[in-house]
């Protein structure tokens, strides 16, 4: 039986599809021991996989004095990682660590041993510098745009892994939309949220808007305050219950289109790594059959792609209004174009490929000898 690792030095296992999704799949083929940053949230996402989790405890108080002071936060986490790898150190088949300091950190203790680098986030740091110098001997990243960022043209081995759903229902049939909209994701006024709702009040009555995340209490607040009467007639609708990953494609069927945008002229304003991520939410309305509505950036691309919908290119309520309309007078169209994409992307296809490369004698010998 095969035996794997995965090294998540983050707090948010539970909206991380692409490690729910690759501990399930990882644990089809062996066992599955996970090394991850404990939250309440990531702790009830873990009780349905098949995994052994070793979690990295911070007490909260003591997690949010050192967040004021992100580089110190880092060096932290980086210590009690070291420390729990060094711990409990075993052999393993593979070994999937993401981003920079927690591939750096595992390599620390494991040398050469079969580590792969897993590209989640993006960031020109210090933590990116110490593992160009201990060198990477295979990567799996989210598009070759990131991987250029990254290491530019050095010729390290990368495969392309997108954010996406596992399953994806056999025959999609393009359902009668209604006028259900949905934002999903961290509900934050930096991630284009208001730009959703205003872009509501300029709809007919017949549609209504649900965000669906993780929000404040001060931004709900400022949301009740704001758009109180919006969301009396249930025209706006504030969710920020979880749903397990195995869940969320029975919860988009109720919504008709949804909705990716971020604050260009704040958050993404020169941060790559918001302007090329292909959105998590992005693959799920794909996967849902449902069409997208973003702005135009390079990691919502697939949308053009795909014909699965339309991105903005100058992000307003008026413009997103538009583009609801014109998705909505073609609706069978963008919603054959989202399921079209939710196969061609499906996560389990590009996965497996990649595991039964690496788990084939001549790269199990190529990366052993790295």
């Amino acid at each position: 039986m095969k035996k794997f690792l995965i090294v998540f030095p983050c707090d948010t296992l539970a909206y991380s599809p692409t490690i729910l999704n690759m501990a399930e799949m990882l644990s089809e083929r062996g066992s599955v021991d996970m090394v991850t940053l404990w939250d309440k949230r990531g702790e009830t996402a873990a009780k349905g996989l098949p995994c052994r989790f070793l979690y990295i405890r911070i007490p909260s108080l003591i997690r949010r004095c050192l967040q004021r002071c992100f580089h110190a936060y880092c060096w932290v986490k980086a210590f009690l990682l070291y420390r729990i790898l060094k711990k409990h150190k075993e052999e393993y088949d593979l070994i999937f660590a993401v981003d920079s300091l927690g591939y750096y950190t595992t390599r620390r203790v494991y040398g050469k041993e079969r580590v792969i680098y897993v590209s989640l986030e993006i960031y020109d740091d210090a933590w990116l510098a110490l593992t160009k110098k201990v060198g990477v001997d295979m990567l799996l990243i989210q598009s070759r745009e990131r991987k250029e960022f990254l290491f530019g043209e050095a010729p390290i081995p990368y495969r392309i892994l997108p954010n996406s759903s596992r399953s994806i229902p056999e025959h999609v049939i393009s359902k009668k939309p209604g006028f259900r909209l949905i934002y999903m994701g961290s509900i934050y006024p930096a991630h284009g949220v208001e730009f959703c709702i205003e872009a509501l009040t300029e709809l007919s009555e017949q549609f209504t808007l649900t965000l669906k995340g993780i929000i404040s209490e001060r931004y709900r607040r400022i949301l009740i305050k704001k758009y109180g009467r919006l969301m009396k007639t249930e025209r706006l609708v504030l969710d920020n219950s979880y749903t397990p990953q195995t869940m969320v494609l029975d919860y988009l069927d109720k919504f008709d289109v949804g909705f990716c945008f971020y604050d260009i002229n704040g958050l993404l304003s020169g941060n790559f790594n918001y302007i090329s991520s292909p959105a998590g939410k992005m693959y799920a309305y794909f996967a849902a059959g449902l069409p997208v509505i973003g702005q135009d950036i390079l990691g919502l691309h697939d949308v053009l792609e795909y014909d699965a919908g339309i991105l903005v290119e100058r992000t307003s309520p008026q413009a997103i209004a538009r583009a609801v309309r014109g998705v909505f007078e073609e609706y069978g169209r963008f919603s054959n174009g989202a399921s079209r994409a939710g196969k061609a992307l499906c996560f389990d296809s590009h996965f497996n490929a990649i595991l039964s490369e690496l788990l084939s004698p001549g790269c199990s010998a190529a990366l052993e000898n790295a």
